[in-house]
Parts: C-alpha cells; structure tokens; sequence
C-alpha cells in the first residue's frame, strides 16, 4: 500500500486541523497581547420571539459544558464574563436543536442569531473569529481537494501501482501547498497585526 494512506485518513485531517488552529490562536494570543485583557460581552439577537434560555457551552475531554446561561427576553440575551485565552464556544438554545460555534474573546461581540439553522448565525467583535474564518476560507478549498484524491485512491484497483504513485505525488503536492498556505496566511497576519 502506497505510504500516503497507511494512516486513518479521516484522523489524520482532524489532527492536522486542530494542530492548525491551535498555532492560529497561539499565534494570535502572541501578537495582540491587548485584546486579552478585560473582559467580554456578548449581546445576542435571536430573528424570532424567544423568551428561553440561552446557553454557553465549551467543548472539553470528550463532553461538552455548560460555561454560562440567560434567559432571553423578545429574543435578546446578553453573556459577561473573562476568558484566559480566545477559545471555541458554543451557543445553543434551549430547544437543543442544534449549535453555534464561534470564538470567544474578551472584547465586545455581537451574535445574530438564526433559531431556525444555527449554522447561519453570524458573529461582529471578535478578531480571532475574523481571522479563523478567513483561515478556513482558503484551506477548505485544499481539504476537499485532499478529500477528492483520497476517494480517487480507495476506488483505484490495488494492482494498478503507477496510478496509485500518481495519486500519492499528487497528494503530497497539494499538502506542500497546504503548507505554503499556512506559512504565508501566518506571515500577512503577522505584518498586519504589527501594524495595528
């Protein structure tokens, strides 16, 4: 079997993905410093009446949990509180159907709230959100491109070695740009967060 896929393809990709965004947040932490004092705010607006509770969760050793919750009122709610360092959090409602991932920092952040598909929710105020989603928009282009080629490789016919070493070389190459991309995007954020 051609070395490229003598790993669990799916673990591997979460692995390498957590590894990223633990150095984007590391990264992050380091080159503004300021925007980790205080404390946060988080004012949400859900787009439609709602008067139920509001809950803030982390996700940690396998479960998630509750951080904090409100009671929302004609659909606002509102979260203070201080974190150590940005982190992903959650938000869900209490119907429990579904959830919102953001990251949350200590600075003022707004959540527009979809009740109906929480995965359309949007966030305004948090840098490192910003900066993640920015991230992602790029590198999701080279996982699905991985993802294709790896398909390509469980349909391929074992015997057939020269398309397998294609499949191997070709892999190995969007990685390294997988990796010119992480080395550029922390480099342009870096210029740019020392101009700020």
């Amino acid at each position: 079997m051609a070395k490229l896929f003598n790993y669990k393809h799916k673990e591997s990709l979460k692995m390498k993905n957590l590894s990223i965004v633990v150095i984007l947040v590391l990264f992050i932490v380091s080159c503004n410093q300021k925007g980790n004092e205080g404390t946060y705010t988080l004012n949400g607006k859900i787009n439609k009446e709602y008067n139920e509770f509001v809950y803030l969760q982390k996700y940690s050793k396998g479960k998630y949990s509750i951080v904090d919750s409100a009671k929302a009122r004609h659909g606002e709610f509102k979260f203070e509180g201080i974190v150590d360092l940005p982190a992903i959090h959650y938000l869900q409602l209490s119907d429990g159907a579904g959830s919102f991932s953001f990251f949350l920092e200590n600075s003022e952040i707004s959540l527009e709230v979809d009740a109906d598909s929480m995965e359309n929710s949007s966030i305004n105020g948090s840098v490192t959100n910003d900066l993640f989603k920015k991230f992602n928009g790029q590198n999701k282009e080279y996982n699905e491109k991985l993802h294709k080629i790896y398909n390509e490789y469980n349909d391929a016919d074992i015997k057939n070695q020269v398309l397998i070493d294609s499949l191997d070389a070709e892999y190995e190459a969007i990685e390294g740009e997988q990796m010119a991309y992480y080395n550029t995007f922390i480099r342009s954020e870096e210029r740019r967060v020392g101009k700020e």
